[in-house]
């Protein structure tokens, strides 16, 4: 009889264990699908993340290599690299993308990490349009961004340095802004050469060779190296 009871006791403790031992397995098969879902997202993140990046990459290049064709035909010009900044009596870091400098201005050139469609605005306005087939996205005037830019680089220059800013698209990309002054040019990469021989053509300024080595004193005092 006893022996009964037993064998009835550990059925009865069987039958039970058996359902938290399945849903033991079922969440730890759930929890390794979960990670592996996650796992796949964060790689996939990762690649799409990269593959920006090396576009931008290659962009910048391609924009560098119009540089040095362009001061190749400009008499007395030559590229200066992309660096980063300190200015250390306002404790400031900034950063500027390759720039050509001839002896007439300080060609300051920044990229657009646009990829394709219209870009619609108003130089005045804060916000543009970029739009494609798909939708619509706003982004930053790009002109208050350079604006910017030429701030940062007129701390560490020569008084009376004229610059010529420049804003690059990728090729095909439309372009549609209002209210831009003469100083300010957007341009196709495609295009980038010949707007800047143009308007080299044009200008009646004159950097003098002590101006021109003083710029590039300046550039290599306040890069971080």
């Amino acid at each position: 009889m006893l022996e009964e009871i037993n064998n009835a006791t550990e059925q009865v403790k069987t039958n039970t264990s058996k359902p938290y031992i399945l849903g033991i397995i079922i969440g730890l098969i759930s929890l390794f699908v979960l990670l592996l879902i996650f796992s796949l997202l964060i790689k996939k993140i990762n690649s799409r993340n990269k593959e920006i990046k090396d576009n931008l990459s290659n962009f910048k290049s391609e924009i560098k290599d119009e540089l040095i064709r362009t001061s190749h035909i400009i008499s007395n010009s030559n590229v200066i690299n992309a660096f980063n900044y300190f200015y250390k009596p306002n404790n400031y870091k900034f950063s500027t993308e390759s720039m050509l400098l001839t002896g007439k201005a300080l060609y300051l050139v920044q990229p657009v990490d646009i990829d394709y469609g219209e870009v619609n605005g108003d130089a005045l306005n804060y916000e543009w349009e970029n739009i494609t087939d798909k939708k619509t996205v706003i982004v930053p005037n790009q002109v208050t961004l350079i604006n910017k830019s030429c701030n940062n680089l007129n701390m560490i220059l020569p008084n009376g340095v004229p610059i010529i800013m420049i804003l690059v698209f990728r090729n095909k990309i439309i372009l549609n802004i209002d209210n831009l002054v003469d100083y300010i040019s957007l341009v196709n990469l495609e295009n980038l050469a010949d707007n800047i021989i143009n308007i080299d053509k044009e200008l009646e300024t004159e950097i003098d060779f002590e101006t021109k080595n003083k710029i590039v004193e300046n550039i290599n005092k306040y890069r971080l190296k």
